[in-house]
């Protein structure tokens, strides 16, 4: 649950520390194991110096928190301060901060071992800053729980101690919802002083019509409504409509209604002959007649070999045959 809106506003982170004058030292410590458990005991030893110094500087420190808080009307957070972004804040947090150095000072001139340190940062925070919505719905939504548990149990000092941690919360708030918030805080005081006096003082028992009547937390329920919008909340995903198209709208225009189809066939095209291009398809070639084989080559004229063995041949001729022994060769033939 979230604040949707929040008026701009400023955090300031205010820190202040207490350093010296006192020392520690561990004397004896024991460190016990069981399972994934640790249990640890130490004694420890704590010396003062000056107790009476050490006092004044740690009264000094929660009367300079204070001081700040009070003087902007912020309400504390865990992180820091928010204060309303009015005109005149930043000048009311440099006056807080020059009275807060002299009392520094003024402790310092006769402090021998404490030192006091005040630093203040401030933001500027708008009135759509996610994380400061966050941090402010969760200090008023664990403001108003605790305030009801207090209440059901008519415990004056927890429905004060709620009433201090939502202190400063309804400045922050729009209008309504600062009234409302407001208007709850002042009903809670007025029923706390009326618990205190019938318990405390007369000695009533929480069994007492009076009593239970000032137990109701109708009004913290209410305030807690209006607070967070509780209708403004996104509802569950299991009721949520379903959306058709026409239920959206552009430039505030409605759409155009949407025509209303039948199903058509459409008819087979007609196939003409001019629709398809002729594709021209080469034949194939006609296998070619096998040729008449070839002369075959007239064989080589062989010529005698020349060896020794064809020497008494009628074709052979001796390489030492002569001219004149060929011509009578020839004519004894004829």
């Amino acid at each position: 649950m979230q604040i949707i809106d929040l008026k701009p506003s400023v955090l300031i982170l205010h820190v202040v520390k207490l350093r010296g004058g006192i020392s520690y030292k561990v004397l004896d410590r024991s460190e016990e194991i069981t399972g994934k458990a640790e249990k640890a005991e130490w004694r420890t030893e704590r010396n003062i110096f000056d107790k009476e110094e050490f006092d004044r500087g740690r009264a000094l420190r929660a009367k300079i928190e204070t001081l700040l808080r009070s003087a902007t009307s912020a309400a504390r957070s865990e992180i820091g301060l928010f204060a309303p972004d009015t005109p005149d804040i930043y000048e009311i947090i440099k006056t807080a901060e020059r009275e807060i150095n002299e009392l520094i000072d003024g402790f310092h001139s006769t402090a021998f071992y404490n030192r006091l340190s005040s630093r203040v940062i401030t933001f500027r925070i708008q009135s759509d800053n996610a994380q400061a919505l966050e941090a402010i719905s969760d200090q008023i939504q664990n403001g108003l729980e605790d305030l009801k548990e207090a209440t059901k149990g008519a415990d004056v000092k927890k429905i004060r101690a709620a009433l201090k941690d939502l202190k400063g919360f309804d400045k922050l708030l729009p209008d309504a919802k600062s009234a409302e918030l407001q208007k709850l805080v002042n009903d809670m005081r007025g029923r706390a002083r009326t618990l205190n006096k019938l318990i405390n003082k007369q000695g009533k028992k929480l069994d007492d019509s009076e009593i239970k009547k000032l137990m109701d937390i109708s009004a913290v329920d209410t305030a807690e409504l209006v607070i967070f919008d509780a209708e403004s909340e996104p509802e569950n995903e299991s009721t949520l409509s379903t959306f058709e198209a026409s239920d959206f709208f552009i430039d505030n225009e409605p759409p155009p209604p949407a025509p209303e189809l039948e199903e058509v066939t459409a008819p087979a095209p007609a196939v003409i002959a001019e629709d398809f291009t002729p594709i021209e398809i080469e034949a194939p070639e006609a296998k070619k007649a096998p040729s008449a084989a070839p002369a075959p080559a007239p064989a080589p004229e062989l010529e005698p070999d020349v060896t020794a063995e064809h020497t008494d041949g009628d074709d052979w001729t001796p390489e030492d045959t002569t001219g004149e022994e060929i011509k009578e060769a020839r004519r004894l033939e004829l």
